[in-house]
């Protein structure tokens, strides 16, 4: 990966900031995010946290918790805060975004394709993460709690 140079970070910035002036916009999370990558990627960590944070705050608003691209964010924030040498907190932010709803989904898409080679126990093992991924998330009593154990079956 190239490491982007601070003139090109500040330039991102700057065009950001205006966009921010002229009020929501539906790219502002992803810019937020880009920026955030970018500092990451120069190990200037704390100022990466700050544009992670803005992304999350906009994408929870917009997608609600339990969306992929949060799952996303909370693991680069996780890697962020290990390079601050923060464990407790990265494991923290890394653990939250494995318990997304996207990411049990994803767990079900890759048990239908150990079920469709013959791998039961491979598919089973997925099946029962995505469920308690989804327990995690939604409690028992939840409509997506039932699909989830549906699919147990």
């Amino acid at each position: 990966m190239k490491i982007v140079h601070s003139h090109a970070i500040d330039d991102m910035v700057e065009v950001t900031e205006k966009i921010e002036e002229e009020g929501p916009h539906h790219l502002l999370p992803d810019l937020y995010q880009f920026i955030a990558m970018s500092y990451s990627a120069k190990h200037q960590s704390n100022d990466a946290l700050t544009y992670y944070h803005k992304s999350l705050k906009i994408k929870r608003e917009l997608l609600g918790e339990i969306h992929l691209d949060i799952a996303d964010i909370h693991g680069d924030v996780g890697v962020t805060y290990h390079q601050l040498g923060d464990e407790d907190e990265a494991d923290r932010q890394i653990v939250t975004g494995k318990n997304s709803f996207g990411v049990a989904l994803s767990y079900y898409d890759l048990a239908s394709v150990h079920n469709k080679r013959g791998e039961y126990e491979q598919a089973y093992q997925l099946t029962r993460e995505a469920l308690h991924t989804v327990l995690n998330i939604c409690g028992e009593n939840s409509f997506y709690t039932g699909v989830a154990y549906q699919k147990m079956y």
